[in-house]
């Protein structure tokens, strides 16, 4: 069992990182980043936050990814590393669009899809390779706070989100899926009046059954039943097969396997007068997954510059997307083979042409569509 220390963090005297090789978990370290101040390296894994959150809320936060990948194959949590996933806290009193990656999202209706909560309201998600979870879910859970009834544990659903995209194998991704296909054709999670969350698609079906696995629950069939019954018991008496699934995955009897390794290649970019018409494409490989890191420049990391960075959809509509510069200089996202990506300078102009407050404006900068392979996009 591992032991959560709570030890203060001065700056004269930094604390040493979490061992890669070990379970032992330390106190956060201190950086120079103009927001994440603060960093531990949970057994290879960075968990960060601002100077707000609470050295209790990173150990937290690195003790439940550990009991998670504790019984695993290690080849999945060797997966997360190598995928860059990194966990990053949102303080209390911090908001989604406090952190830097998603600030350009501040006081937009719809949030990222458009359709739902905005990301100012969002306790936590899984965004690109990064996992965003806010310290109450971690310290307080169980305890009402100003944002949610903060009964689900977030981190565990967003963390399962991370290992099934990013640790897991395609072998037992399927059988996930299988898993999930049959809950469906059962009618396993929904009654006469409600479909659980669960039943969305495969990826929730894992995170909101690894909530149940791991001693809590997710979205009930029936709220004022709580069906079924939260704990694993509950699952394993519900969905049998859900059980079995999870437990062979965090019970390490799956033998996941470590991809081939393989060299990123260098896209280039889009620039001149066919940016304005740039479109995600179909073909034969819109079902092939890959990667794309964006990376600022080397000679841009130290310009106050921001770029947004957008994924843009077969109509060339530009939709969600994530800020680089020098503070968030790189951000790895999945996406498909045919997609198109855009990049656009924010400027500050005049509201009035010539006067007026200054405003944010977006000029296309570059565009870059997803080959093969995984990419890198140098901005």
């Amino acid at each position: 069992m591992n032991r959560i220390a709570a030890a203060l963090v001065t700056i004269t005297q930094p604390m040493a990182l979490c061992e890669q090789d070990s379970n032992r978990i330390t106190s956060p370290d201190i950086t120079k980043h103009e927001f994440y101040k603060k960093r531990l390296d949970c057994k290879g894994i960075r968990i960060l936050g601002s100077e707000a959150v609470s050295n209790t809320a990173f150990n937290i936060a690195c003790e439940r990814l550990l009991r998670m990948t504790r019984h695993t194959n290690s080849n999945i949590h060797n997966n997360l590393i190598k995928n860059n996933v990194d966990f990053r806290l949102i303080a209390i009193n911090e908001s989604m669009t406090d952190l830097p990656e998603h600030s350009h999202m501040k006081n937009v209706k719809g949030g990222y899809s458009g359709k739902g909560r905005s990301v100012d309201d969002c306790r936590g998600m899984r965004h690109g390779s990064s996992v965003f979870c806010s310290e109450e879910n971690l310290v307080n859970q169980g305890d009402k706070s100003k944002y949610s009834p903060n009964k689900k544990d977030i981190f565990i659903h967003e963390t399962a989100h991370a290992i099934m995209g990013d640790g897991l194998d395609a072998t037992a991704k399927d059988d996930i899926k299988h898993a999930w296909k049959k809950a469906v054709n059962d009618m396993k999670w929904q009654n006469d009046k409600k479909k659980a969350y669960a039943l969305s698609n495969s990826g929730e079906y894992f995170a909101e059954l690894s909530m149940w696995y791991f001693g809590g629950h997710g979205d009930f069939i029936d709220d004022k039943k709580k069906i079924p019954k939260p704990g694993p018991g509950g699952l394993a008496e519900h969905d049998g097969l859900g059980f079995k699934v999870l437990s062979n995955i965090y019970g390490g009897d799956v033998a996941v396997e470590l991809p081939e390794k393989t060299t990123a290649k260098t896209l280039s970019p889009i620039t001149g007068f066919e940016i304005n018409s740039i479109q995600s494409n179909t073909g034969p490989m819109k079902h092939n997954k890959v990667s794309l890191s964006f990376k600022l420049d080397e000679k841009n990391n130290n310009e106050d510059i921001d770029y947004l960075v957008s994924w843009v959809n077969y109509k060339g509509d530009v939709k969600w997307g994530f800020r680089i510069n020098k503070s968030c200089p790189h951000f790895k996202t999945n996406t498909f083979t045919g997609h198109a990506w855009l990049v656009q300078k924010v400027i500050l102009r005049p509201r009035f042409y010539f006067f007026g407050k200054k405003i944010k404006t977006y000029k296309r900068f570059k565009g870059f569509i997803a080959d093969k392979t995984d990419g890198i996009c140098i901005i």
